[in-house]
């Protein structure tokens, strides 16, 4: 019996460093993919910068509402950059609540935060003469974009869309479309 109590303890054991592995390589893998997001979106904001002649800036900000500052010769572009790993659906409900799903009409969905911060920014003073824009950059992609417009009507986003006075595009967007992805 005690033989069977120390095999139990053993496999037991051998699970919980299993799930532990686990989680670390998912940790890490997770890692690479947002230092390798942040690594592209800073390419093609350079590339966007340098095929203009440097008519327009960008600035790589630390913190936790935008990521970076685009400035252009009518506008600056708040972007914040939003994770989407697993190339899922995203439906925006309202100007705060966006969420995450594999399949929109489906409730098991997971609500996308980081726009939160940004979205309540108060950035309606002109800079410099420049408007001030938020624009939001789902990386890589998005299967779609929708937003609802009523209880029974959806609207898909594209990068001239209005999203409640903000502009959405994934980055295979962007990256394909530089220079008319967003109005510069």
């Amino acid at each position: 019996m005690e033989l069977l109590i120390n095999f139990l303890i053993i496999i037991m054991v051998v699970i919980v460093l299993l799930i532990i592995i686990l989680i670390i390589i998912h940790s890490v893998k997770k890692k690479r993919i947002i230092d390798r997001m942040n690594i592209e979106v800073n390419d093609a904001l350079k590339q966007l910068v340098e095929q203009s002649n440097n008519k327009y800036s960008y600035e790589k900000i630390s913190n936790e509402v935008y990521d970076y500052i685009l400035t252009s010769n009518k506008y600056q572009y708040y972007i914040k950059v939003i994770p989407n790993l697993n190339n899922e659906d995203i439906c925006i409900n309202s100007a705060l609540k966006w969420n995450y799903g594999k399949n929109i009409g489906i409730e098991n969905k997971k609500e996308v935060k980081e726009n939160e911060e940004l979205i309540r920014l108060d950035i309606k003073k002109e800079k410099n003469g420049k408007k001030p824009r938020k624009l939001f950059i789902i990386y890589p992609d998005a299967k779609s974009l929708i937003m609802v417009v009523n209880e029974c009507e959806y609207e898909f986003v594209d990068s001239d869309t209005d999203v409640y006075g903000n502009n959405i595009i994934t980055y295979n967007y962007f990256i394909n479309n530089l220079f008319n992805s967003i109005e510069l």
